[in-house]
């Protein structure tokens, strides 16, 4: 997904709204605490949740995509984008393909060619981080959204428009670096 897709995604058709998050508006309700992660009985301890943008004590990981949706909430209680997808302003940092450099700019949006290497890396030509015909790196690459697990994170990191990550080349892996991966495709 490049960083303009990012932003299509939670705007949709609408105009921007200065200070938005993807629920097109700048409501935000940071979740405190909760209990059962993970599990349909997940439950927040202060009303209205929206979204984790801090690190809370009783997290272990991530929360649920679609936690704070049911069949009665808004868009805004939800945490929904334009289209209905979830916790795209916070849980985790949507990796990107940046604009923020002249290699994130050359991307074309080519789709993948479904081919990978020995390695298991994608061979793609075309995509950011090619090293030596397979993409093995991030240059070309960010994020965007904010995470749950920085204890300096601050709820503006994860407006739409916040660009503090956008061309971050960080290469982390781990179980508590906050980066999330949505697949996408353009129509064809």
């Amino acid at each position: 997904m490049t960083e303009l897709e990012y932003e299509k995604a939670c705007r949709g058709s609408q105009a921007p709204v200065s200070g938005e998050f993807a629920w097109g508006n700048t409501i935000i309700t940071p979740v405190d605490s909760y209990s059962s992660a993970g599990t349909i009985a997940e439950t927040f301890a202060n009303a209205g949740a929206n979204a984790v943008t801090n690190l809370i004590p009783t997290a272990l990981a991530p929360i649920r995509v679609g936690a704070f949706a049911s069949a009665t909430t808004s868009r805004t209680q939800a945490g929904a984008n334009y289209y209905g997808i979830m916790e795209m302003s916070g849980n985790l940092q949507e990796r990107v393909v940046t604009i923020g450099n002249a290699t994130g700019r050359a991307f074309t949006g080519l789709h993948g060619n479904g081919t990978l290497s020995n390695a298991g890396h994608t061979t793609t030509t075309d995509w950011p981080g090619l090293t030596s015909g397979e993409v093995t790196g991030e240059t070309g690459s960010g994020s965007r959204g904010g995470e749950w697990g920085e204890a300096t994170n601050q709820p503006g990191r994860n407006r739409v428009s916040d660009r503090w990550f956008s061309s971050s080349t960080n290469s982390n892996r781990g179980s508590n670096d906050g980066y999330g991966f949505r697949g996408v495709r353009s129509a064809l």
